[in-house]
């Protein structure tokens, strides 16, 4: 061991060796480390690792993780039995001035289920007035574009069937006017042949040699 033998070699030398070193400023032995902490019950405390921070075991960790859980489910299901209870209580509040209360207290109550209804039925009456005016803005829209779309489709049916008249009248006049020209062809073809052949009634057609 190299730190026992320079140990031993100062105190064997004596002051004034290998640089000066006095023996009140000997090295640290391996037997000089620092000692576990302990209570003042002389229970010696766990010496912590200065690398990393303190592990604890998994079942620990396992164990407050489920605890707190638990914990919050259990809250959420008290919040959860409050609320009912509380509804349960009111409905049973509401059930026992009319049926179980005083003449006053039944009377209270139907005033106030009569204005109940009344109120519902002002606002039922105030939704339909506004869903029956939007309806007829929808019906009113809807009718001005039957009758533009109406007026316009008639307009274009029109000009359709005029577009057909003239394209009828064009066509019958053509054929008219291709017929008489095809009559007037056969007439001067005829009229030809009967020049010729008053001119020359053997061979009147040029077809004898």
């Amino acid at each position: 061991n190299s730190m026992a033998t320079l140990e031993f070699r100062l105190s064997r030398d004596g002051p004034g060796l290998q640089g000066g070193v006095q023996p009140s400023q000997n090295l640290p032995a391996v037997h000089d480390r620092p000692r576990p902490a302990t209570t003042p019950s002389g229970v010696a405390l766990p010496r912590l690792s200065t690398s990393r921070p303190p592990t604890e075991p998994a079942r620990t960790r396992f164990s407050r993780t489920l605890s707190r859980a638990l914990d919050t489910q259990a809250e959420a299901d008290q919040l959860k039995l409050q609320a009912k209870r509380e509804v349960r209580e009111r409905r049973y509040q509401d059930y026992t001035a009319p049926v179980y209360g005083s003449p006053g207290e039944k009377a209270e109550k139907k005033r106030e289920l009569r204005q109940y209804l009344l109120n519902q039925i002002h606002t039922h009456e105030k939704e339909k007035r506004v869903s029956d005016q939007a309806h007829r803005h929808e019906w009113e829209a809807s009718l001005r574009s039957d009758t533009s779309f109406s007026a316009t489709s008639k307009e274009l049916v029109t000009t359709h069937h005029k577009y057909l008249t003239q394209f009828r009248d064009g066509n019958k006049a053509l054929i008219e006017t291709r017929e008489r020209a095809r009559q007037a062809e056969r007439m001067e073809r005829i009229q030809l042949e009967r020049s010729l052949f008053d001119a020359n009634p053997v061979n009147w057609s040029k077809t004898l040699v």
